[in-house]
């Protein structure tokens, strides 16, 4: 690792002497000039050093740290800063870590996972959050952020529960071209159970008949009871969610 007087020597046009800037431009050859425009410039050299710091070189300041904190989680496939091809794809790789946090935070804290196994996901979103990590890549009102995935997803677990089945061999960017990926179950107190693919498309009932085709029984077996007992809201208060988590 290269030490900070090495990189200096190394780079000296990184060693700005701003006071010979100025000593360059007074137009004496006995610096006549030169206190009268250090006087001038201090206020300006305060100016540049924050600017360096808040504005200029802000973004870069944060994605080093962002890089590091990352790392130091082991969060980060390639812990190699310098082996990356360009600064998007560091940026690229800090989002994806930073979505893995986000993610496990989640399911620990705002999910009820009914069964998991190598294949298959299914659980219940208990906040809008959860609803949105896990509906990511389909076109469910209650999981887009083109909707007012909110107030939808709201909407739908005070009046029943909510279930979502996940295919988790479908990788994400087939998602929304492979409708049975995932599948969103509402059972409404009144109006009774509705079945959703990824493209947002109310399953017919003959479609909805032939799922034990696509689901194990016994995991279809699961959400079926479970969509018959409390909502979703209920068991959000039970867990000691506040409301404004929703």
């Amino acid at each position: 690792m290269a030490k900070k007087k090495d990189l200096v020597d190394q780079n000296p046009k990184f060693i700005v002497n701003l006071i010979d800037i100025l000593a360059e431009n007074d137009p004496t050859n006995t610096n006549k000039y030169l206190p009268f425009m250090l006087k001038q410039a201090e206020t300006w050299v305060d100016w540049l050093q924050n600017e360096l710091k808040s504005n200029t070189f802000k973004e870069m300041f944060e994605t080093i740290k962002d890089f590091e904190d990352m790392s130091s989680k082991n969060l980060l496939s390639n812990k190699d800063i310098y082996s990356y091809g360009s600064n998007q794809e560091i940026v690229d790789a800090i989002k994806e870590a930073k979505e893995k946090i986000t993610k496990g935070q989640v399911k620990k804290n705002e999910t009820i996972v009914l069964h998991e196994d190598d294949r298959y996901l299914v659980l219940q979103p208990l906040t809008s959050r959860s609803s949105n990590v896990y509906g990511k890549s389909t076109k469910w009102c209650v999981s887009s952020e083109q909707n007012d995935f909110k107030k939808y997803f709201n909407q739908y677990i005070e009046s029943g529960s909510l279930i979502f089945f996940i295919d988790k061999s479908v990788k994400e960017e087939q998602i929304r071209d492979t409708p049975l990926s995932k599948i969103a179950f509402h059972r409404d107190k009144e109006k009774g159970l509705t079945v959703w693919n990824t493209k947002d498309v109310q399953l017919d009932s003959g479609t909805v008949f032939e799922l034990s085709e696509t689901i194990p029984s016994e995991v279809l077996g699961v959400i079926m009871k479970t969509s018959k007992g409390k909502t979703n809201r209920e068991l959000a208060e039970e867990k000691g969610i506040k409301k404004e988590t929703f």
